[in-house]
C-alpha cells in the first residue's frame, strides 16, 4: 500500500513527498520517503515493481485498481515495454522510526534530498538519432553507443554531473536513419507523456501548447534559414567602378598611344619637311601597329633617325606594356554575383525550396512575395538531402536550421576544395535551441543552473570547432580554369580584329590607288588616241 501511494504521488510529479503514520499504542511515528530513480548500484531497502493497468494516457476505470505495484523489480527491466507504455518504475522507499519523545533526532535527518543532484549512475532512457553535425552516435562492437559532438556533449555534461547514464533503447533502429521530421513530432508527444526520461533533440524555444513540456535556458542562438548555392563569379567587361580607381594606368596607357605617335610626326617633318593630313593617318596605323606589335608600314630608312625612333618607341613600349597588362587584366577580372540574402531575391530566383514542411517554416500569408515563396515549398523528410543535390545543381533552395546553415557555409566543400553554399539575411524565423523536459520535471531547475553555467563559459561555441569534412592541403590553392583567362583572348580577339580591319582598310587604299591610277592612265591612252583621230580626220 505504501508503494502504491508513493507511485501515485510519482504519477502527479510529487517526487519531494514523505508520509507520515502514528502508531500510538507503541508511542511511535514512522516517516517513509521514496526515490523513483533505483537501479542495480543504488537502490532503497524497499524496492517495487510499480506500473500502470492500463497504457499511458487511457483514462482509468476504477483509481483504485489502476496502480499496480509488485514486490522486486525484476519484472520492469530498464528495456522493458512496460516502462515506455505502462509508466513502468522501480521504486523504492525507506522508512525512519522514532519515539514521540525524540521528535528532535527528526531534525537531522535530511527528508527532502534532491533526487536529482546524483542519480546514482541510474540509467535514463532517451529518444534520439544521429543528425550531423552537431549529434554523432558511435556504436561500438560490445553493442554501447557513444555520444559526440556539440549537442551530445551538452548530455555527456549533464550525465557527469548529475551522475546518471543514458540508455538509447527507445531509439533502437532509429539511431542512424535521416531525420524524419512526422516521426520526431511523434516522438515530442511521447516523451511528454513520460514514455522515456531524456529528449536529446533541441528544439525551437516556442509555446507548443499541445504539448505539456518545460522551456529550458536557451544554449545557441538558431532558427529557420534559407541555404542557397553561393553566386558564381563573372567577367567583368569595362566595370565603371573598376576602371576609375585605375584611371592613373588609363593616362598613362594614352600618354604612351599619345607620344608614340607624336614620334612619328617628328619624323615626318625631318624626312619630308613637311606634314599632311593623309600622312598624319598613316602616322596613327603605324601607332596602333606599334601598338599591336606589327610590323611598320614604310618604315624610316635614315639611319641616324632609326636609331632614335628604335629607343624612343622602345622606350614607350616598356612602359605601354605595363600599362597594357594592367588594362587587360580589368577585362579578365572577376567579380562575385549577387548573393541570394532577401525575399525578394529568392521570389525573382523562382527556383524550388526544399525543406521541412513544419508549421515554423510557413512564411506568414499576409504578403504576396511571402505566399509566392510558400507555393514552392516541397517536403523533404532527409535533413541534407537537399545539400548534396545542391552540389551539382543550384537551381533550388533549402530550408534548414541556422546553426546548420552557418556550419555547411564555412565547412562544406565541394569537389574543388571550394566553399559553395551561402546563408540568406532574411529568416523564416529566428528562435534560439533549447532542450525540453516534461512539465514540472524535478531535472528542469539543476539543468538550467549547469546551462546557463556552460553557455557563460563558452563551451558551446568550442564543441562546435570542428569540421564537417576534411580538406586537402591544396584545397585553398584553386588551378586557373578557362574563365579566369577568357576576358584576356576577348581582347586579344578584339585587337586582332582591329588589325585585321586596319589591314583591309590598308588594302583597300591600296586597290583604290590602283584603280585609280589604272583608270586615269586608261583616260589619258583614250583621250591621246581620240586626239590623235581627230587631228588624222581634219
Amino acid at each position: 500500500m505504501l508503494a502504491r501511494l508513493f507511485y501515485i504521488l510519482w504519477y502527479y510529479r510529487a517526487i519531494n513527498a514523505i508520509i507520515f503514520q502514528y502508531n500510538d499504542s507503541e508511542d511511535k511515528f514512522y516517516v517513509s520517503y521514496y526515490n523513483p530513480y533505483n537501479s542495480e548500484p543504488y537502490r532503497y531497502k524497499h524496492v517495487y515493481g510499480c506500473r500502470l493497468a492500463k497504457k499511458i494516457g487511457m483514462p482509468f476505470d476504477d483509481f483504485a485498481t489502476a496502480f499496480i505495484c509488485e514486490e522486486g523489480c525484476e519484472k520492469i527491466p530498464i528495456q522493458s515495454k512496460l516502462r515506455m507504455n505502462f509508466f513502468g518504475t522501480c521504486l523504492g522507499y525507506e522508512t525512519i522510526s522514532m519515539p514521540y519523545d525524540e521528535k528532535l533526532k527528526l531534525q537531522r535527518v535530511n527528508l527532502f534530498e534532491s533526487k536529482v543532484k546524483n542519480f546514482h549512475g541510474y540509467p535514463m532512457r532517451a529518444y534520439g538519432a544521429e543528425v550531423l553535425p552537431f549529434l554523432e552516435i558511435r556504436n561500438h562492437s560490445d553493442g554501447t553507443y557513444t555520444l559526440h559532438k556539440r549537442d551530445a556533449m551538452v548530455w555527456n555534461t549533464m550525465a557527469e554531473l548529475m551522475n546518471f547514464t543514458i540508455d538509447l533503447s527507445p531509439a533502437e533502429g532509429k539511431i542512424k536513419k535521416p531525420f524524419d521530421y512526422d516521426l520526431n513530432i511523434q516522438m515530442v508527444f511521447s516523451f511528454s507523456h513520460r514514455k522515456f526520461d531524456l529528449f536529446l533533440f533541441p528544439v525551437y524555444q516556442f509555446d507548443l501548447v499541445l504539448v505539456q513540456i518545460d522551456n529550458t535556458f536557451p544554449y545557441k542562438e538558431s532558427g529557420v534559414c534559407f541555404l542557397a548555392h553561393r553566386a558564381d563569379f563573372e567577367t567583368i567587361l569595362f566595370d565603371e567602378k573598376l576602371l576609375m580607381n585605375n584611371i592613373s594606368f588609363i593616362i598613362q596607357f594614352l600618354l604612351c598611344f599619345i607620344f608614340s605617335w607624336f614620334v612619328f610626326f617628328i619624323f615626318n617633318i625631318e624626312q619630308r619637311g613637311r606634314t599632311t593630313f593623309d600622312q598624319a593617318g598613316k602616322d596613327l596605323v603605324n601607332t596602333v601597329r606599334t601598338i599591336l606589335s606589327i610590323g611598320l608600314y614604310n618604315p624610316p630608312k635614315q639611319g641616324a633617325f632609326r636609331i632614335y625612333l628604335f629607343i624612343s618607341l622602345w622606350s614607350f613600349f616598356i612602359i605601354n606594356f605595363s600599362t597594357q597588362a594592367a588594362i587587360i587584366s580589368f577585362f579578365s577580372a572577376a567579380k562575385r554575383g549577387k548573393e541570394v540574402d532577401t525575399f525578394e531575391d529568392i521570389a525573382e530566383k523562382g527556383y524550388i525550396v526544399e525543406g521541412m514542411a513544419s508549421p515554423d517554416v510557413i512564411l506568414p500569408d499576409h504578403k504576396k512575395i511571402y505566399r509566392d515563396i510558400n507555393s514552392r515549398l516541397i517536403s523533404n523528410k532527409d535533413l541534407f538531402g537537399c545539400v548534396n543535390k545542391m552540389s551539382n545543381d543550384s537551381r533550388r533552395f533549402c530550408l534548414l536550421d541556422c546553426a546548420v546553415c552557418k556550419y555547411l557555409e564555412r565547412n562544406k566543400m565541394n569537389e574543388k576544395g571550394e566553399q559553395y553554399l551561402h546563408v540568406a539575411k532574411d529568416k523564416a524565423h529566428g528562435h534560439y535551441l533549447n532542450m525540453l523536459f516534461q512539465r514540472n520535471s524535478a531535472i528542469t531547475e539543476l539543468y538550467n543552473k549547469y546551462i546557463l553555467a556552460i553557455v557563460e563559459a563558452g563551451l558551446v561555441n568550442k564543441w562546435e570547432q570542428y569540421r564537417f569534412t576534411e580538406i586537402k592541403e591544396e584545397a585553398p590553392v584553386r588551378s586557373m580554369a578557362w574563365e579566369d583567362v577568357e576576358g584576356i583572348y576577348k581582347c586579344y580577339a578584339l585587337f586582332l580584329g582591329l588589325s585585321i580591319i586596319i589591314f583591309l582598310c590598308e588594302m583597300s587604299i591600296r586597290i583604290f590607288d590602283i584603280i585609280k591610277r589604272y583608270s586615269l592612265k586608261r583616260i589619258k591612252q583614250f583621250t591621246t588616241k581620240r586626239d590623235d583621230m581627230v587631228a588624222e580626220i581634219s
